[in-house]
């Protein structure tokens, strides 16, 4: 049931993101040029409506900005379009602008990820965005890191960070998030670690088998 609902969550996802894509962006997108056309105009005819026009601009320009985050949350155009290694770059480096310094975020990738099978990339994608945000919200830690590995037959990933954690969670606590990384994990038959780092701190272990699901998804 579990693995069903996940499933259905990223179709979902994918609906929503090429909808906001589709409508929403390109409708203010419009409203932006728009205005633009109308602060150009009224420069000579109407000097007055210029700071309104350019009011409205800023607005659409925010809101913009604001579904462009939303989409890179659904479903980033990257995933599909330029493959997982520039969709985990770019996820790493959101959440060291977001941190503003105060958690120092990093990513290392050994091995090719263009011939990933969808299901494995979009899989490894979602674990590390939840691992991502549980790290901000909860481990109050200064640095973070990111290490995929993969080889023919499989893929392991580790994240660490050096927070305030001191004994592992339990896989279902309210808000963490592990238990769907757990069922994410199983589905594709692979193995999920949690360990504590010493002195303290979080590591997850994931590893996934490559063959298993490319026969699965032919």
């Amino acid at each position: 049931m579990a693995v069903k609902l996940i499933n259905l969550q990223e179709q979902e996802r994918r609906y929503l993101a090429r909808e906001l894509h589709d409508e929403l962006g390109q409708c203010l997108a419009a409203i932006n040029a728009v205005a633009a056309s109308i602060a150009h105009t009224a420069d000579q005819q109407c000097p007055a409506l210029v700071e309104e026009a350019d009011h409205i601009s800023r607005i659409s320009q925010h809101m913009m900005d604001s579904v462009r985050d939303l989409l890179g949350r659904l479903r980033p155009a990257e995933l599909d379009e330029l493959g997982l290694s520039v969709c985990l770059n770019s996820l790493v480096e959101s959440w060291n602008v977001r941190s503003g310094g105060k958690t120092h975020y990093q990513l290392s990738i050994t091995g090719d990820c263009t011939a990933l099978p969808e299901r494995l990339a979009v899989t490894l994608f979602r674990i590390v965005q939840e691992c991502l945000t549980n790290i901000s919200k909860h481990s109050a830690a200064a640095n973070a890191n990111v290490a995929l590995a993969i080889n023919e037959n499989a893929i392991t990933l580790t994240v660490t960070d050096d927070g305030i954690a001191s004994q592992v969670p339990p896989i279902g606590a309210s808000g963490i998030g592990l238990l769907g990384i757990r069922e994410r994990v199983i589905e594709l038959h692979g193995r999920l670690t949690l360990t504590i780092a010493q002195p303290h701190g979080f590591i997850i272990d994931v590893e996934l088998p490559i063959l298993a699901v490319a026969k699965a998804q032919a």
